[in-house]
């Protein structure tokens, strides 16, 4: 008896796993299709002749496309497209920033450049963090022990969140030769909003429980209620 017991046990755990697989794939495609819907939307919305009316604007001033990269006019055709892209409810999915760097070789002002984005992107998703927490504060939903640790926090943490988000490859890279020789380099970058906040929030978890010595679900109820508004306002942007 204690045998059949334990393989009914054992097949209701992998009936469980099997259907929460299927869950999660379904999930998955099903954003996959709005991703590929809203791409196709905002593909018939950006319209070629303005990316080369800004690309003509740029190489005036002295901008071009990295040799072996895609023409500047593709790369801004592109910029428009992903600025357009929305979610199933119809919010923006990505969220840009711009970083400038000058060296003396291109492949390091390139590189300076994609970190100086990085920090932008950290410092915008910190920046709406702390405007949340202060209006908390403000209407008394947030004790100011809590405040100032969060606040603290994020900027302790923000080198932290710049090496998580990790690599990631620019919508727009171009450069200029300045007449002193050296590569100027710009780039914009496009980082899926829900990514950025999940890392965020991973980040904030670890450190929340140390300073606050809160419970797990604790820390995840106040960031609940922090990064949910704070995540709505970049989408909206």
């Amino acid at each position: 008896m204690q045998m059949v017991n334990l393989l009914k046990r054992a097949g209701f755990t992998a009936l469980v796993f099997m259907l929460g697989t299927a869950l999660l794939q379904t999930d998955y495609f099903y954003a996959q299709s709005v991703t590929q819907a809203s791409r196709k939307k905002a593909e018939k919305s950006c319209r070629y002749k303005s990316a080369k009316k800004q690309a003509k604007r740029l190489r005036k001033q002295g901008w071009q496309e990295v040799p072996g990269d895609q023409p500047l006019v593709d790369q801004l055709h592109e910029r428009c497209v992903k600025s357009r892209m929305t979610d199933e409810k119809g919010m923006n999915l990505y969220i840009f920033a711009t970083g400038n760097a000058v060296a003396e070789q291109q492949a390091v002002a390139i590189r300076h450049a994609i970190h100086a984005a990085k920090v932008q992107l950290a410092q915008t998703v910190q920046g709406r963090i702390v405007g949340i927490v202060k209006d908390m504060q403000a209407n008394q939903q947030l004790d100011q022990k809590t405040a100032v640790s969060i606040n603290e926090m994020l900027s302790a943490t923000r080198d932290i969140l710049v090496q998580r988000l990790g690599y990631t490859e620019p919508v727009i890279k171009m450069i200029r030769y300045l007449p002193d020789n050296n590569v100027e380099a710009q780039v914009i970058i496009a980082y899926n909003i829900r990514n950025a906040m999940e890392i965020t929030r991973q980040l904030m978890r670890e450190e929340l429980r140390k300073r606050l010595e809160k419970t797990e679900e604790e820390v995840d109820r106040l960031l609940n209620r922090i990064l949910g508004p704070a995540e709505e306002q970049l989408r909206a942007q």
